[in-house]
């Protein structure tokens, strides 16, 4: 079950620091990175596809705090570690086809 950010807060900087071990039943930092960043890279390119078409996808914030290392390239682990739970972030290409992405927060949740 998910814990709110700020009660697990030292255990994730713990394991983006070391992103090989393997949280208690989970899994490591690198292998999370790895599946959300596939996941991520098809939803954009399905976006791009149907850029005229509405595209929701509802996560966790750990993914939203994720998504600066991966539409950026930067290192596992480099992340914002800013989104609180709840909130809603737009994701957007600067122009269909480009690859430019960015994001910004609409929403601050709660």
């Amino acid at each position: 079950m998910g814990r709110e950010t700020r009660a697990v807060k030292q255990q994730l900087e713990y394991l983006k620091n070391y992103p090989d071990i393997k949280a208690p039943h989970g899994e490591s930092y690198r292998n999370f990175h790895q599946r959300w960043s596939d996941l991520l890279h098809r939803i954009m390119q399905y976006a791009e596809a149907y850029s005229t078409e509405a595209l929701v996808v509802v996560t966790h914030s750990r993914n939203i705090d994720a998504l600066y290392s991966i539409i950026r390239g930067a290192p596992v682990g480099d992340t914002q570690n800013d989104a609180p739970e709840g909130s809603v972030t737009k994701l957007s290409s600067f122009k269909t086809g480009s690859g430019d992405w960015s994001y910004e927060r609409i929403w601050e949740g709660k």
